[in-house]
Parts: structure tokens; C-alpha cells; sequence
């Protein structure tokens, strides 16, 4: 059952220019982030180009996300990784 969290922010992203986690992103794109942890850009664990977006940790019950829009025909693609307990849960939407 999802809960109704707090967003923490907006940030656009120009030609790879902006405060993470956009930061991480290869496009022109406006993320909202939110929930019990920020997210941020980092560049220790990454698939490609030297960035990755991160969340901060959290607990049983908590949640982080981050959210974009994108109209038109198209692919939308994302690598992840995930540490997790039994029962923890990933979604796309």
C-alpha cells in the first residue's frame, strides 16, 4: 500500500548542468524527488558515464522516489541496483 510523502524538490536538467540527483541524467528531463530520504548524484557505483542518481538509506516502512514525465513515442530505459529486505519492493510506474 503506498503513503502520501512530503516532495522534496524539482530540478530541470540543461545540457547535464543541475544539482543531483538530475545531475546524473544524459538529458533534458524535470525530476521530482521525495519521501523519507534524499537523493543525490554520485559517481562510486555507476553502469555508464561516470554518474549514478542515489537515494539516502532507509527503513522498514519508509520510502524514497524520484519521478519524471515523458510524452511521445519512445523507450524509456533505467539500470538499477537495490539492497533490500524480504518483503521490500521496487515499482515502476
Amino acid at each position: 500500500m503506498c503513503r502520501e510523502v512530503p516532495t522534496t524538490h524539482v530540478t530541470r536538467v540543461t545540457n547535464n548542468q543541475a544539482d543531483p540527483p538530475a545531475a546524473a541524467c544524459d538529458c533534458e528531463l524535470t525530476f521530482t524527488t521525495g519521501g523519507d530520504a534524499e537523493w543525490f548524484a554520485q559517481s562510486t557505483e555507476y553502469y555508464v558515464d561516470n554518474d549514478a542518481a542515489q537515494s539516502g538509506a532507509i527503513s522498514g516502512g519508509q520510502e524514497t522516489w524520484m519521478q519524471t514525465t515523458v510524452e511521445g513515442p519512445g523507450n524509456v530505459s533505467f539500470r538499477y541496483k537495490m539492497a533490500s529486505a524480504y518483503g521490500d519492493a521496487l515499482y515502476f510506474y
